[in-house]
């Protein structure tokens, strides 16, 4: 799914984790823009929250106030036993008014 919100805007977005077995240690999140230059992250706890089988991604203004608007994607990593695994990316599309 493509995250795509105004620059400057509060915005949540949520996932869950489908047909998965396993005690998650840690959930990571990191926008890179094109040269692969890393632009937001947050963890859990940091920026992401667990409720009822769902994981939320909170941005605030600061987070993306001093962006540009050009294309950047959006990876979603989880830490299991150890291990790190990536388990999703798309595009991270940001809008001005």
């Amino acid at each position: 799914m493509t995250i795509k919100f105004y620059k400057g805007d509060n915005h949540e977005t949520s996932f869950r984790l489908k047909n998965f077995d396993g005690v998650i240690e840690n959930v990571f999140f990191t926008v890179k823009d094109n040269n692969k230059n890393v632009k937001i992250t947050k963890e859990l706890g940091k920026g992401i929250t667990y409720n009822n089988g769902w994981y939320n991604i909170m941005f605030e203004p600061k987070d993306t106030e001093n962006l540009s608007c050009e294309k950047m994607i959006y990876v979603i990593k989880i830490l299991v036993n150890g291990l790190l695994y990536t388990i999703h990316t798309n595009k991270f599309d940001l809008d001005e008014i």
